[in-house]
């Protein structure tokens, strides 16, 4: 009695053409009826809609077992999902909006049969993607939603009066739009997502002025200074990406151009040559977003379970 009568007609293959909408629903049956766990695997090659189909799976279960209001668990876990995009999915060349990591998504129900909880895990969050993209991709969304933010905002992220062809992370792939993708647009159903998920502007702010720093940062080039060592060419691009972090931009520079070897209880502080102190800033920058990527999968739980 709990499933609407429309979905009585599931064996009809004319009734539910997605079959995502069979498998979710035969799921949750069988959760009912069964009283056991149940689990949905979404795989597939890139562009085949796994992004989609779980976006259905979700919508579904909060249709048939969400409760009303937008700070339902129910609508908390779909508002996840253009954060996570945001954040996560890019442009490839087989697909405008392709999810660079795995995802995996607990769901709690009650004795009501309705969703009061959940949480979420992230895999292997395609880092490389940071520095380099090839011709006819793009880096993640969110680098090129911030061209859109208020103009307040924008200046904090130190972005006034430059586009995304101004920076190296940015235009190696030749394409800053996306047919189909509007970025202001999905810049502002992440905001308001924000909002629902009880993700203060300070918070939204701080995970900005990551992204826009480890973008100042991949401006970050270098030059001989004698023998194989090199120093920052130049320093004004080291210098927005440390005052974006709050970090001493002398001492952020000389990170990129020296490493410390450890040999036995003895530090020894080498130079880098070019080749080195390029790895050296590109590895920064994928850690600094790596870290964002979970501290924001953190933020959307908490809000989720509503702990704020």
């Amino acid at each position: 009695d709990l499933i609407p009568a429309w979905l009585e007609q599931r064996h009809d293959p004319r009734s539910l053409p997605p079959p995502a909408y069979q498998v979710t629903c035969g799921a949750y049956e069988q959760m009912l009826s069964g009283k056991m766990n149940q689990s949905m695997v979404i795989s597939g090659e890139s562009g085949a809609g796994k992004t989609e189909a779980t976006k259905i799976c979700l919508s579904f279960l909060a249709k048939i077992a969400g409760t009303p209001g937008s700070d339902s668990p129910s609508q908390l876990l779909l508002d996840s999902s253009p954060i996570m995009e945001s954040f996560g999915n890019a442009k490839t060349v087989r697909n405008n909006n392709s999810s660079r990591f795995g995802k995996y998504m607990d769901l709690y129900f009650g004795n009501n049969k309705k969703i009061v909880n959940g949480n979420i895990r992230k895999y292997l969050l395609e880092k490389s993607r940071i520095v380099y993209q090839q011709n006819g991709e793009r880096n993640y969304h969110v680098f090129f939603q911030l061209f859109h933010l208020p103009p307040a905002w924008k200046a904090q992220m130190k972005l006034d009066g430059t586009v995304p062809e101004d920076f190296h992370f940015l235009k190696q792939g030749g394409c800053s739009t996306v047919d189909g993708i509007d970025d202001p647009e999905e810049l502002q159903l992440m905001l308001d997502a924000f909002k629902r998920l009880r993700i203060s502007d300070s918070d939204a702010i701080a995970m900005f002025s990551v992204v826009a720093a480890v973008m100042h940062l991949g401006n970050a080039t270098f030059e001989s200074s004698g023998d194989e060592a090199v120093q920052v060419k130049n320093p004004a691009a080291v210098a927005l990406a440390s005052d974006l972090l709050g970090v001493d931009s002398e001492a952020c520079a000389k990170t990129l151009v020296t490493r410390q070897i450890k040999a036995g209880r003895e530090v020894a502080i080498a130079n880098n040559n070019h080749q080195q102190a390029e790895d050296s800033r590109d590895g920064l920058a994928k850690a600094l977003y790596g870290k964002l990527f979970d501290y924001i999968t953190d933020l959307i739980n908490e809000g989720i379970a509503g702990v704020k």
